[in-house]
């Protein structure tokens, strides 16, 4: 009882520094932007084009995912963008479900022994995820989409704005500090996922 309460308390004390160091980041961050966009000279009317940023996506399909919480399996469409975010929705264009960031994993070709075409996106610390083909062949295509995911996956931000971005990465490092946890550190993962990682790295040093 002593044990859960205080993984209770040590969970809200650590979320609740996090938030005030992320609105202090964001305050911060967005002054500077304001700044510089006032400051900022006009730009002068001939300049060259910067290419496109493709959005398109390089894979999307049908597969299903075992849940993280209770393991039952779903049907989703998983769509996987230039940058090797990967996002899976309810139904083509559907509502978004979640979203995999597979830096830091690896591919285990075989998922769950006795399942057909499964597939194991395995990380060392973070949520091990099992997907579903529905052939072999769908299965070596996904096994090779999901390996370069992997290898190419970026550490930074999934956030697209900037302002936010900086805001997440100085309010972990921050949080970090007021922990007590100086030094280099490695993260991986989505920053719901990299938070979640911080609260259990400092849990096992206090709590566990």
């Amino acid at each position: 009882e002593y044990k859960r309460r205080r993984i209770e308390e040590r969970t809200k004390a650590i979320c609740e520094t996090f938030s005030k160091e992320y609105i202090r980041a964001y305050k911060d961050a967005l002054i500077a932007k304001i700044k510089k966009e006032y400051n900022q000279k006009p730009k002068e009317a001939k300049q060259l084009l910067t290419p496109p940023i493709p959005t398109e996506p390089i894979k999307e399909g049908w597969l299903v995912k075992q849940g993280g919480a209770i393991k039952n399996w779903k049907k989703r469409w998983f769509v996987v963008y230039p940058d090797y975010s990967i996002e899976y929705l309810e139904k083509q264009g559907g509502k978004k479900k979640g979203e995999i960031n597979l830096d830091g994993y690896s591919v285990v070709e075989e998922g769950i022994k006795g399942k057909d075409f499964t597939i194991e996106l395995h990380h060392k610390k973070l949520r091990c995820w099992f997907i579903q083909c529905a052939t072999a062949e769908e299965k070596k295509e996904w096994v090779d989409t999901f390996t370069v995911c992997c290898k190419k996956a970026s550490r930074a931000s999934s956030n697209k704005d900037p302002v936010m971005a900086y805001a997440f990465q100085r309010a972990y490092e921050r949080t970090r500090w007021s922990l007590s946890l100086w030094g280099w550190y490695t993260y991986s993962g989505s920053e719901g996922e990299r938070v979640g990682e911080l609260i259990v790295e400092e849990l096992e040093r206090d709590v566990l």
